[in-house]
C-alpha cells in the first residue's frame, strides 16, 4: 500500500482488514499496549512496525487446511504490504 495521508490513521476495522487479522484481535493488542492509537484512531505507521517486527501469524503455519489457507492469504497481503 502506498503513503497517503489518509492512510496514516485507520480505525481498528480497518486495520484489521490491511493485516488479515480479527478486529477483535486488533483490539486485543491495542489494550496491551502494542499497538498505538491517536485520537481512537490506529497509528499505522508504529502499528505496521510492530506487526512486520513481531511476525504476526507469520511463524505459526495451521495444519487445518481452512486455517492454512488463510494463513497464506495473510502472508501474501503482508508481501504486498512491505514489497517483499
Amino acid at each position: 500500500m502506498e503513503y497517503a495521508p489518509e492512510n496514516e490513521f485507520l480505525n481498528q476495522t480497518q486495520f484489521a482488514k490491511r493485516w488479515g487479522i480479527s478486529r477483535q484481535y486488533v483490539s486485543k493488542l491495542v489494550r496491551r499496549g502494542h499497538i498505538p492509537k491517536l485520537g481512537g484512531l490506529v497509528d499505522t505507521v508504529y502499528a505496521d512496525a510492530f506487526m512486520k517486527r513481531n511476525g504476526i501469524g507469520v511463524l505459526n503455519i495451521p495444519l487445518d487446511p481452512v486455517r492454512r489457507e488463510q494463513y497464506f492469504k495473510r502472508v501474501e497481503k503482508r508481501r504486498e504490504l512491505t514489497g517483499g
